[in-house]
């Protein structure tokens, strides 16, 4: 066992681990940083014939920490000099000689160079120069004397007093990471020393901070990192391009934006579903499912002539996509002639309410264009991502309002489908505004100005030429 105790004679303070003073501490390497003396001899001389020779050694006195082998090098300074590396089971050393190109006598170095230096220290930190022998730029001149020069040293640490870390354990199939009585943090795992007997603890993978005290290991919001410092992080924490990242505990997601499907992690990222814009897709889908509407009723209704018909239920929850993402539009139990239903003052409509025209709830007249309002609402579903009725708010009230203060939609659009990373954001832009205009003119309360569901095709087709460029015939009818 080792104790650490705070010098208060210092100001600021300063920690020491016996008599050496802690420069930093490691928990990710376990590893201590210290300050130790260095070991000298000097020759003062009295006469031309005598001196006086004065030595210090050094001697580090703590237990349980041990002089790590890869990180320090021991380093001996000096002419004619013999230093001595000794611990319980081992002497090492480094012997020094001096050439003298004029001739003179070795037992005349003191003058050139009367002082020897010898110290175990951080590897790096020191760099040989031959001044460093010379007595008026010594070693000790060079780096200062605080009561005698101390140089850092690197001391590798573990909890020792438990043994060592148990082996993994397989429950159901999967290995379990090896705990141990000083991991007292939830996800954190303990690793056996490298150096000596002993283990260090470590946060588990996608967490940080002290595993050794309670609540230490946080969770790494590698999404916020890639944010604040992209050219650190982002190839730290990859995620493709077509992806967005979002944080997990203990890891992160990057899920494929609107349009795109696979996994922004992997090595194929996120790859196309549809045309090359994710704002075609838009189009496309939304164009798809009113052409399979109005294909399916007239299948359904073949002896309707020249009749036009209501669903009364439409809402993306009668919207189905097949193995291929074609739409497929269900659920026509509520669906009547126009003028059967026109004939019933009060034709009861069991459809959702977040979905049914205002009007009908007033009126309980159910038109031709109270299918179209429920699609507007089917509409701003798909640009916002957002359900007809989220949390507390109503989407078609907070989208008409927002139109009506911002001159558009675009605060509530999904935030995937804005993103874009070519040359024709602009234009997919324009188009989302107008599928936010046409969703706005189908939801207005004058049941007179909303647009037909045969003007809501023909718009939605224009807009799907404009975001892909394909003046040509979107489908046929043979694809429904």
């Amino acid at each position: 066992m080792y104790s650490l105790t705070c010098n208060h004679s210092f100001d600021p303070p300063r920690l020491y681990v016996g008599d050496n003073e802690v420069l930093d501490i490691s928990l990710e390497t376990g590893e201590m940083r210290i300050l130790t003396a260095v070991s000298s001899q000097c020759y003062s001389p009295v006469n031309e014939t005598a001196g006086v020779t004065t030595s210090v050694s050094n001697s580090l006195k703590v237990t349980q920490l041990l002089i790590s082998t890869s990180r320090n090098e021991f380093t001996a300074i000096g002419c004619n000099t013999l230093a001595l590396l000794r611990s319980r089971s081992y002497y090492t050393g480094c012997i020094t000689s001096c050439h003298y190109s004029d001739g003179r006598a070795k037992k005349r170095v003191w003058r050139y160079s009367p002082c020897s230096y010898a110290f175990v220290a951080q590897k790096d930190w020191y760099d040989f120069e031959r001044e460093d022998l010379v007595r008026n730029n010594s070693f000790a001149r060079k780096f200062g004397n605080r009561t005698l020069t101390e140089v850092p040293l690197v001391l590798d640490w573990a909890i020792r007093a438990d043994g060592h870390c148990p082996p993994s354990t397989n429950k159901d199939g999967a290995l379990e990471e090896p705990t141990a009585s000083a991991c007292v943090s939830t996800n954190s795992h303990c690793v056996n020393a490298s150096h000596g007997f002993g283990y260090l603890c470590y946060c588990s993978k996608g967490y940080i901070g002290n595993p050794y005290v309670t609540g230490g290991c946080t969770n790494i919001n590698e999404c916020e990192l890639r944010k604040s410092d992209p050219t650190r992080y982002e190839k730290q924490y990859p995620c493709g391009s077509g992806s967005t990242c979002y944080d997990t505990p203990g890891d992160y997601k990057c899920k494929c934006n609107f349009g795109r499907r696979g996994d922004g992690k992997g090595d194929t990222g996120c790859q196309l579903i549809f045309p090359r814009y994710a704002i075609a897709v838009v189009a496309t889908f939304v164009v798809s499912v009113l052409a399979c509407f109005v294909i399916a009723e007239l299948k359904k209704h073949v002896h309707a002539g020249e009749y036009n018909h209501v669903h009364g239920d439409v809402k993306s929850g009668n919207i189905l996509l097949d193995n291929d993402l074609t739409p497929k539009v269900s659920d026509f139990g509520s669906s009547k002639l126009v003028s059967i239903a026109s004939m019933y003052s009060k034709w009861c409509v069991s459809g959702d309410m977040s979905y049914i025209d205002p009007v009908y709830i007033k009126s309980g007249r159910f038109t031709e264009k109270s299918d179209v309002y429920s699609f507007g609402v089917v509409l701003l579903e798909l640009i916002t991502r957002k359900t007809a009725k989220y949390g507390d708010n109503s989407l078609p009230l907070d989208f008409v309002k927002c139109c009506k203060e911002e001159g558009n939609g675009r605060k509530l659009y999904d935030r995937d489908i804005m993103k874009s990373d070519d040359r024709q954001s602009h234009c997919h832009m324009e188009c989302l505004d107008r599928i936010g205009k046409l969703a706005v003119r189908c939801l207005k309360e004058d049941v007179e100005e909303r647009p037909t569901m045969a003007e809501v095709v023909e718009e939605l087709k224009e807009v799907k030429s404009k975001a892909c460029g394909d003046k040509s015939t979107l489908m046929k009818k043979a694809d429904c």
